[in-house]
């Protein structure tokens, strides 16, 4: 990539958008997640079972945008 370019935007949400996703994040968290461990630009989050359809829908949002 050359360095004088700024890299692409994958996707937008407005601003309402982003505070919707963002709380509903934070409620799968709170109500799901059992553990976390960060290794570099790695992330493994390990959720209640109970949590797969919301966990499938968090990465289908994330690879959309």
């Amino acid at each position: 990539m050359n360095s004088d370019k700024s890299a692409p935007l994958a996707c937008s949400l407005s601003a309402k958008d982003f505070k919707d996703r963002a709380n509903w994040l934070k409620g799968l968290t709170a109500n799901a997640l059992l553990a976390h461990h960060v290794e570099g630009l790695c992330a493994r989050l390990t959720y209640r079972a109970e949590a797969a359809e919301d966990v499938e829908r968090l990465v289908r949002q994330e690879q959309q945008c």
